[in-house]
């Protein structure tokens, strides 16, 4: 029997997850939440399993995936927090400058870049550490193995964790399950053809029909979530290279979808950078 276990931690702004991976006494968490007051909830959840927290593992960065981290490191002072490596760690501190700069990060103060303006600010140069291997061994037992190889996809650098003794592949946002998809601002089309190629290269990889698909938005999946995600990507491309207008590739997308989380922001924030509102403006330009 496997001494590891997988717990999702089901966020509620965004829609997005984290996974605390046990074993007997200790946890590693997979990306920490998207504000402080639903990770300090992901805190008491670690604090009653009577695990001890190792690491705060965070899969690329994009801050739904690591607002909390500094909450729970708070809670959990001899907590790593780890990136797969130095690009990821850069783009944790080149998205919070930019937030910062465009005013997103006033509800989240804790998190804006430290400096003379922000003293109390996150130091993420010092508090991010590399982990600049392909495994991340859990004390008490267990080996989690880390990949972050893929092109630009749905963010410029993306991380993912295999779970041998489990079968099971912590995909973070190369997968949605019952969740619109971000293909907003960064991402580019030729990103989305990365991201359909990269959905067929874990398909392969991962070919056992006993993998469990931990998606990055949404409940966990089986291996099928992987052409799923295809068919989505490949509709969302349709959708807004053939419809005349972003309302009209809304409608188109929310029909093919139907009860699909995140209309009103990762759909509506997808198509407006995709869509033929968006063509018009720039040939105007």
């Amino acid at each position: 029997m496997s001494q590891i276990s997988i717990v999702r931690f089901a966020g509620r702004e965004a829609n997005v997850n984290a996974f605390i991976i046990n074993n007997a006494t200790h946890a590693v968490v997979v990306d920490s939440l998207r504000n402080r007051e639903e990770a300090a909830e992901l805190a008491q959840a670690i604090r009653h399993s009577g695990r001890r927290l190792q690491a705060i593992f965070v899969t690329h960065g994009h801050p739904d995936h690591y607002i909390g981290s500094r909450t729970l490191k708070e809670a959990f002072p001899s907590a790593r927090i780890l990136v797969a490596n130095d690009a990821i760690k850069a783009d944790t501190l080149g998205f919070s400058k930019w937030m910062d700069s465009v005013g997103w990060l006033e509800k989240e103060p804790q998190m804006k870049p430290r400096s003379d303006d922000a003293p109390e600010g996150f130091d993420y140069e010092t508090e991010i550490e590399v982990l600049g291997d392909d495994r991340l061994v859990l004390e008490g037992g267990g080996v989690l193995e880390v990949r972050a190889d893929y092109p630009a996809t749905e963010s410029g650098h993306m991380s993912t964790i295999f779970v041998p003794e489990e079968k099971a592949l912590l995909t973070s946002d190369l997968a949605y399950h019952g969740v619109h998809a971000w293909a907003g601002q960064g991402v580019l089309r030729e990103h989305i053809a990365n991201w359909v190629a990269v959905l067929g290269d874990l398909k392969a990889k991962h070919s056992s029909p006993d993998l469990r698909v931990y998606p990055g938005h949404g409940a966990p999946a089986d291996p099928t979530l992987f052409d799923r995600m295809r068919v989505y990507l490949d509709d969302f491309v349709s959708a807004v290279t053939s419809e005349p207008t972003n309302v009209a590739a809304f409608e188109r997308m929310r029909k093919l979808y139907p009860g699909f989380e995140q209309e009103d922001f990762l759909l509506a924030q997808s198509i407006a950078f995709h869509g033929a509102d968006g063509r018009a403006q720039k040939n105007r330009l």
